[in-house]
């Protein structure tokens, strides 16, 4: 495998400077480059690579409004270019194993369960991702799964699929200032858990929060 190193690097630098977006302009995502989005996320890493994933790409802005309502009345989503609704789906693979006559118990294992979000999760970072180095603005939206059903119904998602997030993208109508995350030492430990007193953690989280107060 042949990598530009200077290439990646300015990529990585790249992905050091995301945040999410809120506010979009009028810009539509080229079809080209919402592909290239895909692209990348379909190469995703997948537990045992079964991909129990599909994903729905909203691009009407009148549907993409009635889903920031079901999304706990978030307005920018009827705003962004695109939307994309994360399934966690078990229903391509239950139909398959029934065609080729295999047992099929997945959506009924915890196990499955986990490893399927965390495989939702690759799919929709690398799409993230791509889109951020693409110059693409996004948002995470998990309050998806608080109107699972009424997204099911109108989307026409099966059962044993399920809308766990939204990501919507579109090209940012201004960049906002950089949220403040916690130190890299806070989270990146070497070999094991350090022993950290709860002062030292109030400290960690008193640096993150000077300055911001919270109702």
């Amino acid at each position: 495998m042949t990598i530009d190193r200077e290439t990646a690097l300015k990529a990585i630098e790249r992905m050091c400077d995301r945040q999410s977006i809120r506010n979009f302009s009028d810009r539509p995502i080229p079809d080209e480059d919402l592909q290239k989005v895909l692209d990348a996320a379909t190469a995703a890493a997948s537990a045992g690579n079964l991909q129990p994933v599909s994903v729905i790409v909203e691009r009407d802005h009148e549907r993409g409004k009635r889903l920031g309502e079901l999304c706990t009345k978030q307005p920018f989503i009827g705003k962004a270019s695109a939307n994309l609704i994360f399934l966690l789906d078990w229903h391509k693979l239950s139909v398959y194993a029934a065609c080729r006559n295999a047992p099929f118990n997945c959506n009924d294992s915890w196990m499955h369960f986990v490893t399927g979000m965390e495989d939702v999760m690759c799919i929709a970072q690398a799409a993230e991702t791509a889109a951020w180095l693409l110059g693409i603005g996004s948002c995470y939206i998990g309050t998806a799964m608080h109107s699972g059903s009424e997204i099911a119904e109108m989307y026409n998602i099966p059962q044993r699929a399920y809308p766990m997030l939204v990501l919507a993208l579109g090209y940012p109508a201004d960049i906002p200032a950089k949220r403040r995350k916690l130190e890299k030492e806070s989270i990146f430990f070497e070999g094991s858990y350090p022993d950290l007193s709860d002062e030292q953690i109030c400290e960690i989280y008193d640096r993150k929060y000077e300055g911001i107060t919270l109702s």
